[in-house]
């Protein structure tokens, strides 16, 4: 990465660019980027008011802390203590474990917003020692904290969707949704910088192309699997199921398997997750050989996913085939995914290709 820079020439454009993005995501991050809708129950008299999520609800909640924090503190422990008690033979694992995350968002959030700020506070370090350390040094480091600011910006939506239901309990703000765009923009417009100058038209034709059918690619995905159920509430609800099988008195091997299965299944869409934000980290500081790892488990573990969701199901279906489960809510959403992970995979092995070509066209320009 280092000698990269030192030998890019649009370096001082690298570095300001990278500026820019750090101050838009503490922006945005600080307007809001997750909403509670509001919601209206009206037959039972129960109306609650929407929630943003910016810098003045982080004041609200600093200010709470402080006025009691043991009673804060207290609260949660309260609310987390009472789901402990109900629990009887498995039955209410699930709500126990996302009571104990969802009471625990607000601290989450606010650590998120402390280390953004930090970040997004002190992005103009490097340029004291601009003398010194000259431009390309600059553009490396503000690279490093663009990184690391993306990697809590990323984190924390992933938190919060695989923990509340994106169609009812949690929304994407347009800011967020902006700044999920932007952070793949930059990855596009980071490569072309790069590629200014070095008199390789083609290959930095390409490489741009590449850069953008992935970080496009990463958009689609992460929307794909993050928002279309909250996670750890699925894999809450199946580890319960599991449980309560267990405890039961009448035995029922077939239908426990099917619930670990289903679990198990979840879980592994959720590391896919991770791995589809490793891949807006890595693009961030141009590390193509760490997009392509990224993509390769992307792969791997949505595809072990899809297995271990048909061969759980198949223990309730014993005569379920590919077509079938394909028709399924659950199976629909793992073959897409599985589709999108082989797409992934099909721009690991493009990518270099397309490098090699235009280096190729190049040199022989040249």
């Amino acid at each position: 990465m280092e000698k990269r820079t030192k030998d890019m020439p649009a370096v001082k454009s690298v570095a300001l660019l990278a500026l820019f993005v750090l101050l838009a995501l503490g922006a945005f991050f600080a307007l809001g980027m997750v909403e509670k809708p509001m919601v209206d129950l009206g037959e039972i008299g129960f109306v609650a008011e929407k929630e943003t999520y910016g810098i003045t609800w982080v004041i609200d909640e600093f200010k709470l802390i402080f006025e009691d924090v043991g009673a804060y503190f207290k609260g949660i422990w309260e609310s987390v203590d009472m789901k402990l008690d109900a629990v009887e033979n498995g039955k209410g694992i699930a709500l126990l474990c996302s009571t104990a995350l969802q009471k625990i968002y607000p601290i989450v959030t606010l650590l998120c917003f402390v280390m953004v700020a930090l970040r997004v506070a002190f992005c103009w370090t490097p340029f004291v020692r601009l003398r010194a350390i000259g431009w390309s040094r600059v553009a490396l480091r503000l690279g490093k904290k663009l990184r690391k600011t993306v990697a809590w910006v990323i984190g924390y939506i992933v938190y919060t969707f695989a923990v509340h239901n994106g169609v009812v309990a949690m929304e994407m703000l347009i800011w967020g949704k902006i700044a999920v765009y932007m952070i793949a923009l930059y990855a596009v417009v980071r490569v072309l910088l790069d590629g200014i100058g070095k008199k390789k038209v083609l290959n930095t034709v390409f490489t741009t192309i590449s850069t953008a059918l992935i970080a496009l690619f990463a958009v689609i995905v992460f929307d794909r699997f993050l928002f279309d159920t909250a996670l750890w509430a699925a894999i809450f609800s199946c580890v319960e199921s599991a449980v309560v099988l267990m405890q039961s008195d009448e035995k029922n091997s077939e239908m426990t398997m099917y619930c670990i299965f289903l679990a198990l299944s979840w879980l592994c869409t959720f590391v896919a997750v991770q791995r589809v934000a490793k891949v807006f980290e890595k693009q961030v500081t141009v590390d193509r050989g760490g997009v392509r790892k990224s993509l390769i488990f992307l792969l791997i573990w949505i595809a072990a996913a899809a297995a271990l969701n048909f061969f759980g199901t198949k223990k309730v279906m014993t005569d379920l085939d590919l077509n079938t489960w394909k028709a399924l809510t659950d199976g629909e959403y793992f073959y897409k995914s599985v589709i999108y992970g082989a797409i992934g995979l099909g721009l690991v092995i493009i990518t270099p290709i397309m490098n090699c070509i235009g280096r190729k066209k190049d040199v022989e320009e040249e």
